[in-house]
């Protein structure tokens, strides 16, 4: 479950790749929105590392999350949208600066959310 080859294509794509300290989002899943405490313990894990570096990350990083809970998680606790890679691939595929501003550049850093769930 490592990200090697996601971020090696990423790369062969000309983007740059940087990464928070590994921390889980807190989601696990549908855990942070059951009830008994559980949401406080899903925001308490996200606040740990993730979420404020993605607070932090300049306007212009794409977020990355394949996780649906992790881009739940993000969508909710900041004011970022985490994008799936298949999403940025098409992106990609499907626009150029040119033609959508704001989407894709060359070189434009990529934030990896990188939990690991099981």
């Amino acid at each position: 479950m490592g990200m090697d080859d996601e971020e090696a294509l990423l790369q062969k794509m000309g983007i740059e790749v940087s990464w928070p300290e590994s921390s889980c989002c807190g989601m696990a899943g549908s855990f942070g929105f059951e009830a008994g405490g559980h949401y406080e313990v899903a925001m308490a894990c996200g606040e740990r590392h993730l979420l404020p570096a993605i607070r932090q990350a300049s306007p212009d990083t794409l977020i990355l999350a394949d996780g649906f809970s992790c881009r739940e998680q993000i969508k909710q606790a900041t004011p970022r949208q985490a994008l799936h890679l298949a999403q940025v691939l098409q992106m990609a595929l499907h626009s150029s600066p040119q033609e959508a501003p704001g989407l894709l550049e060359r070189n434009r850093p990529v934030m990896r959310e990188t939990a690991h769930h099981t």
